[in-house]
């Protein structure tokens, strides 16, 4: 329906308004779309209180006498019924992963390895607003809520090495339907500076105690191209090195290789001295997302001054 400008201005904020009476308009009074459409828009009417009834729609135009434009243009017009949401909202499950100078707690028989999980947004045929809660099982138990129901997809946890993990993740969408998707059973575990399993070329000075440490010792050397390497086992999702940093410390380059490859994944120069972000226990080189059906090899080798080895840690 169309108006002259003066009956325009009054309902300019608002695409429907009543007519005034005061003009020749034949639905002078009425709830009517006034003004420009300014392109297609659309409109949606419940008709829940006519069900059972034989219904028929009349749609009109009325103008007033100076209005020469076309009045409003019908489009398309369908009737619908909303059935029930009853199918449940596919949830990603969570995967865990160490963060690159993240510090850890100094105690190897208690909860002391900083872990994230995360997971990815679920999908729903309807619900555009999904909320989340985030599920533990310990050493093969029940899953316990560690959550409650939130839009946040991420949890800071601190683990304890040689305990088996679990999560799973309930996906719930707005009506209720809840879906889950589980993660797989991993175990963090942590091979101290004296262990076996770390081979040490040349240089390396006798073990330090030092009660900041992991464990309570770091294997120091301040030989230039000292190498200490280690081995991981097939099965390895995530993996961290951990020495400290100090203002005292130069740099090392930790490189990983892949199976028997001679070739380097990655190579990486850290800085154990930076002016910010020093302290004891660091993850100063993480990978994660490893190829669970290979092994690996990590070197980290001295570049410059002095260099600490504290642990390495592995979530498998």
């Amino acid at each position: 329906m169309q108006r002259s400008r003066r009956q325009v201005r009054r309902c300019r904020r608002s695409r429907r308004c009543s007519a005034t009476a005061s003009f020749d308009n034949p639905l002078a009074g009425r709830q009517a779309f006034v003004d420009h459409s300014f392109g297609y828009g659309a409109s949606r009417l419940n008709l829940a209180s006519l069900a059972g009834q034989t219904v028929k729609f009349r749609f009109r135009i009325g103008t007033d006498s100076d209005i020469g434009d076309w009045g409003w243009f019908i489009d398309d017009i369908r009737m619908f019924t909303c059935s029930a949401d009853t199918t449940a909202p596919v949830a990603k499950a969570p995967v865990q992963s160490l963060t690159a100078n993240s510090t850890l707690g100094t105690s190897p028989t208690g909860a002391s390895i900083p872990t994230t999980l995360s997971w990815l947004a679920a999908t729903d045929d309807r619900s555009p607003s999904i909320t989340y809660e985030l599920q533990r099982a310990i050493n093969g138990g029940a899953f316990v809520s560690i959550t409650g129901q939130a839009q946040s997809r991420s949890k800071l946890e601190t683990l304890t090495p040689g305990t088996s993990y679990q999560y799973r993740v309930l996906a719930r969408d707005e009506a209720g339907n809840i879906g889950i998707a589980t993660g797989p059973v991993f175990t963090p575990g942590v091979v101290q500076e004296d262990s076996a399993a770390i081979t040490y070329s040349a240089g390396w000075l006798t073990r330090l105690a030092q009660s900041t440490a992991y464990g309570g010792f770091v294997q120091p050397t301040t030989t230039l191209g000292a190498k200490a390497t280690h081995t991981i086992p097939a099965g390895a999702r995530n993996l961290a090195v951990i020495m400290p940093k100090a203002a005292t410390l130069g740099t090392t380059q930790i490189c990983l290789f892949q199976g028997t490859s001679t070739t380097p994944v990655i190579c990486s120069t850290i800085d154990l001295s930076p002016p910010v972000g020093v302290g004891p226990r660091k993850a100063v080189f993480v990978r994660n997302a490893l190829l669970t059906s290979s092994s690996y090899r990590v070197e980290a080798t001295n570049s410059s001054g002095r260099v600490e080895l504290d642990a390495i840690v592995t979530l498998r």
